[in-house]
């Protein structure tokens, strides 16, 4: 008797685990099956060079927004301001053209979801949000990077890379490397 209740449990769970068999299951004993229809496609002549969720105003550790302040969209403007306040550039460059927009939201989110890591860019750098297209951005990626993922080069106050790679997304590991940074730059 155990068996066959197991058997029948077993075949309900199939039924229910594919979509297609549970709208037919569900169709026998009229059960209204409400479709959900995809957004509507956009345009491809449509381009989005501006992120879709907000980038700053963080308050509290989170995947977004990004930072606490709102991050320069230019290089040149990052720049000025990091000459004027004697601070590093912490510029992340993505690929707007990419589908993932070089998983921006999955990356840059994990890298900087503690509000620790959000403080500390923040206190000791200014920071920089660009697309691959704005002016000289392409000139600090490597050629062999396809930009897959974003980014993440500090600058220093004159401009030289003092570091350059992928963001790497796990907190602990973005908490640990902007750490390094700040630690290096106030031993130079």
């Amino acid at each position: 008797m155990i068996e066959i209740i197991a058997i029948v449990l077993a075949l309900v769970g199939i039924l229910f685990a594919f979509e297609t068999p549970r709208r037919k299951f569900l169709s026998i004993f009229g059960a209204a099956t409400a479709k959900v229809t995809p957004p509507p496609a956009r345009p491809s002549s449509l381009r989005e060079t501006v992120p879709r969720a907000p980038v700053f105003g963080a308050t509290q550790s989170g995947r977004h927004p990004f930072f606490i302040r709102e991050p320069h969209n230019t290089i040149t403007g990052a720049q000025k301001e990091a000459r004027e306040s004697a601070k590093l550039v912490f510029l992340v460059i993505y690929d707007q053209d990419h589908p993932s927009q070089s998983k921006l939201y999955y990356s840059l989110g994990c890298f900087l979801d503690y509000f620790t890591t959000k403080k500390l860019v923040d206190d000791h750098f200014v920071s920089a949000l660009v697309p691959l297209s704005s002016s000289g951005a392409r000139d600090l990626v490597p050629q062999d990077d396809p930009l897959e993922n974003a980014l993440w080069v500090v600058l220093g106050t004159d401009g030289q890379i003092l570091r350059r790679e992928s963001v790497y997304a796990n907190p602990d590991e973005g908490l640990q490397r902007v750490r390094a940074v700040i630690g290096g730059a106030a031993n130079a």
